[in-house]
């Protein structure tokens, strides 16, 4: 476990509630395939498709988490300690940051059939439906 995941498990026992953050395994596109795998294939790739690496979560997180100690600090003088509270807004701004970092991706570049197929360049960004399954929740 890395030093990020041992301070938001950390976090995660003193507040009492625990935050979970995922793309939708029922979210489908319109030809019936699963967001949650594209979002996978996109992550780590698919060498046998010659689909390189791109990714939108882990980049995110290796830009953003150290950041989070201080948006939880801050969000927790905010709601006066209340845990539940503090891991809905750090929910909000995690889905918000992997949205951030969708639109950001532009690397690896597509190639060119896909671009021509597609009609623009834009990786991970056809029918914002990856995006639109982007959820969370609070547990206690």
């Amino acid at each position: 476990m890395g030093k990020i995941e041992r301070y938001l498990k950390n976090v995660q026992e003193k507040m009492g509630s625990s935050l979970k953050v995922w793309i939708d395994k029922d979210a489908t596109y319109p030809d019936g395939t699963k967001v949650s795998d594209v979002a996978m294939w996109n992550e780590f790739g698919v060498p046998s498709r010659n689909q390189p690496p791109r990714p939108f979560f882990q980049r995110m997180v290796m830009a953003e988490g150290q950041h989070w100690r201080r948006e939880i600090r801050s969000y927790l003088k905010m709601y006066n300690n209340d845990g539940e509270k503090v891991m809905q807004e750090m929910g909000e701004l995690l889905k918000q940051r992997i949205e951030e970092s969708i639109y950001a991706l532009y690397t690896p570049p597509l190639a060119p059939s896909t671009i021509k197929k597609k009609g623009h360049d834009k990786p991970l960004l056809d029918t914002h439906t990856m995006i639109s399954s982007i959820k969370y929740k609070v547990e206690k």
